[in-house]
């Protein structure tokens, strides 16, 4: 049986000398692993990030696919001239490899017009990164409850809902006051909004960790993903 769907690459593997592994995440299959030749018809899914409408045979049988045809659906213009903005893509991607499961088109749709957006920004904007996973969280059902008061509540990464300080036993559990209300912004923020975010780098790096470290409690371990280590 022959399937025609949109999806967007998220991992090569070399295999042959003439073929590569690719992991997509497709709207309507999920994530799924395909066998791609180097050809002048197959080789743009070669590269992370390509968006494009693929057939594939799929089989009961196997768990990797060979592709059939495949047509690109979006041409990215800034990301490939920019260090900052592969290296966010290269991140998210490994996050999304890790955590992607099951078939859903409205992450699939997030995902692709998340991306589109960093194409289409002047520059790297410092907390897309973070707003992604917010949002990520979001979509995945184990966004953070936010029941506290504003001033003074901090983020339980155990509990995954705002509570006073004092009242977390360990506070190694507990993003501290600075992160928390920056994550609260954030979480009530859109992509375009970023334009006039401002944040200090140690801050934004900080915030990262803490995202990082709240979806591996509720979702998936990402403590052991390289790019993350790097980060």
């Amino acid at each position: 049986m022959f399937i025609t769907t949109k999806g967007i690459v998220l991992r090569t593997h070399p295999f042959k000398d003439n073929q590569l592994i690719v992991k997509v995440f497709t709207k309507d299959e999920g994530l799924i692993s395909c066998i791609i030749k180097k050809t002048r018809s197959q080789i743009i899914l070669s590269e992370i990030l390509t968006i494009a409408e693929i057939t594939y045979k799929k089989s009961k049988s196997q768990s990797m696919f060979y592709i059939k045809e495949c047509l690109a659906e979006y041409v990215y213009t800034s990301v490939p001239m920019s260090q900052q903005k592969i290296s966010c893509a290269m991140i998210l991607c490994d996050i999304l490899n890790k955590c992607l499961q099951e078939v859903s088109p409205e992450l699939f749709d997030f995902v692709t017009t998340s991306f589109k957006k960093l194409d289409s920004q002047k520059k790297y904007i410092p907390g897309f990164k973070n707003l992604f996973l917010i949002k990520f969280c979001d979509i995945m059902g184990i966004s953070p409850l936010n029941n506290g008061s504003q001033n003074n509540s901090v983020l339980s990464i155990k509990d995954g809902c705002y509570v006073l300080a004092e009242s977390i036993i360990n506070q190694k559990d507990a993003v501290p006051l600075s992160e928390s209300r920056e994550i609260r912004l954030l979480s009530s923020m859109d992509f375009d909004d970023l334009e006039e975010y401002v944040i200090g780098v140690h801050l934004n790096s900080s915030i990262f960790n803490y995202l990082i470290t709240y979806i591996s409690v509720h979702l998936a371990d990402l403590t052991k993903i390289k790019s993350v280590k790097v980060v």
